[in-house]
């Protein structure tokens, strides 16, 4: 007679979506065309409605390879059996109680657009009983990657991913999620005008503000004359060697910004000296 023994699941805890391994021996050889079945009780040990979790062409003992289903209720009574297609035969349960646990759920708090090359920090939504994971596309985490949080300094434009890959410690059970990122790109600033000044003299600038660009003009060695905030710029340089002239530019709908400076040489002025001499004249 066929029969089918020895029903052996590779560990009795598994997570959902996991890796099931089912060693079975059978006696004498099936027929030709049988397939070997995996089956899961019920969550208290009943097959009154399996459920199939892998299967296996052959005729002799083996090992059936499938996945615990992800909809599958969490209980600890679960048991394993195996049948045959050809003929007809199903073994006894294990016979001890398998356990299957749930999976975290993973969310990822933080900002879905972000200014390319700065920096956001992202966390978990749940702060206990975790360990974690952080990877991320066009972007560099700054720190540890395996916090309840990640700071990361996200590349260029237009876009970036961070995946969050978070595990129940009791159980070891994973899942992931992942967020994309849009990234904003940063305004472009320039300005034109005088490199090379006299001290005690002016200097103008022009910026290559565009609309929806604010502009922030800053001066060392000299003095904003006027407001800061124009295209252009006028400085009144000091009696210094050199001076700088930063313009700021700033996104008016992302808020991106991005800065640009240049040194400005300041020439001395010549010194003036009176020589002595004759303090009366002839008159003609």
């Amino acid at each position: 007679a066929k029969t089918i023994t020895n029903v052996t699941p590779d560990q009795t805890s598994y997570c959902k979506r996991g890796l099931i391994s089912i060693n079975y021996t059978s006696s004498n050889n099936f027929n030709s065309d049988n397939v070997f079945t995996a089956q899961l009780s019920n969550s208290t040990g009943s097959f009154a409605s399996p459920t199939t979790i892998g299967t296996l062409s052959g005729t002799n003992s083996g090992t059936i390879t499938g996945y615990i289903p992800a909809g599958i209720a969490t209980g600890s009574g679960y048991r394993v059996r195996v049948i045959s297609s050809s003929p007809v035969i199903t073994s006894i349960d294990n016979g001890v109680n398998i356990s299957i646990n749930p999976l975290p759920t993973p969310i990822i708090n933080g900002k879905d657009t972000v200014c390319e090359k700065n920096s956001s920090t992202y966390t978990s939504a749940t702060s206990s009983g975790r360990r974690y994971k952080w990877i991320t596309t066009n972007g560099t985490i700054q720190g540890s990657d395996s916090s309840v949080s990640a700071t990361i300094v996200w590349g260029n434009s237009p876009t970036g991913k961070v995946k969050l890959i978070e595990i129940i410690t009791t159980t070891g059970c994973r899942d992931t999620t992942e967020k994309t990122v849009v990234l904003s790109p940063l305004p472009i600033p320039n300005f034109t005008g005088d490199t090379v000044v006299c001290a005690k003299n002016f200097g103008n600038y022009q910026s290559n503000s565009a609309i929806g660009i604010t502009n922030k003009w800053k001066v060392l060695g000299g003095t904003i004359v006027g407001l800061s905030n124009l295209t252009t710029l006028k400085v009144s340089w000091a009696d210094t060697i050199s001076g700088k002239v930063l313009l700021e530019q700033t996104n008016n709908v992302t808020l991106c910004k991005d800065s640009i400076n240049k040194t400005i040489i300041i020439n001395p002025l010549p010194t003036v000296i009176i020589v002595p001499g004759n303090e009366s004249v002839c008159q003609f």
